[in-house]
């Protein structure tokens, strides 16, 4: 069964830098699913302003999300990431930047469990790799896991760090000019 929340990462730049993060939760009558703040605005940002610079990319603050998914029964469920992204599958912002997405800080009803990694949303058994921070490329999921085990549970909160990395000519535009990623987050539950 799958759940969505879409979110949506806009910019403008004129010379700079203006990130809003919108996120729009959806969800059916089994689970909920939750962002910490429908608006991220990191205001007006310069590339003298970056965290570091190279090769014409320049990494911008990064942003915090909290994810909470709430289930009214215990089950195995997965959170999976998807959008506009590249042949790596790192997503896109606008034509010519784009967003690094990690997860950490995973819980499940209460507990701290690494992040697993999951590749395929039809198997819930099939792990990637497990860390206490996990990047996230387009259609991957994370899962909680325990002895090679998936968890059941009915609350999974985690934190998603959002880094803008701004390409330099992004910052050239004469005129106002508009960057925006949209990602989606499909529970996936058993």
């Amino acid at each position: 069964m799958k759940k969505l929340s879409r979110t949506t990462i806009t910019a403008h730049v004129v010379g700079a830098l203006l990130l809003g993060f919108m996120g729009q939760c959806q969800a059916d009558d089994s689970c909920q699913i939750t962002l910490s703040q429908p608006l991220l605005d990191l205001h007006i940002l310069n590339k003298g302003e970056a965290i570091k610079s190279a090769q014409g990319w320049y990494q911008m603050q990064d942003v915090d999300v909290n994810v909470s998914v709430f289930c009214p029964t215990q089950r195995t469920l997965a959170v999976f990431f998807a959008g506009s992204a590249g042949d790596k599958g790192r997503f896109k912002f606008g034509q010519q930047s784009g967003l690094s997405l990690k997860v950490s800080q995973l819980t499940l009803d209460g507990k701290q469990y690494a992040v697993t990694k999951i590749v395929h949303p039809g198997s819930l058994t099939n792990f990637d790799s497990v860390a206490d921070i996990q990047p996230i490329y387009n259609h991957q999921g994370i899962i909680a896991t325990a002895s090679n085990r998936a968890v059941e549970g009915q609350q999974m909160n985690f934190t998603l760090t959002v880094t803008p990395y701004v390409k330099e000519s992004e910052f050239k535009a004469s005129d106002r000019q508009t960057l925006s990623s949209d990602l989606a987050l499909a529970v996936i539950d058993k």
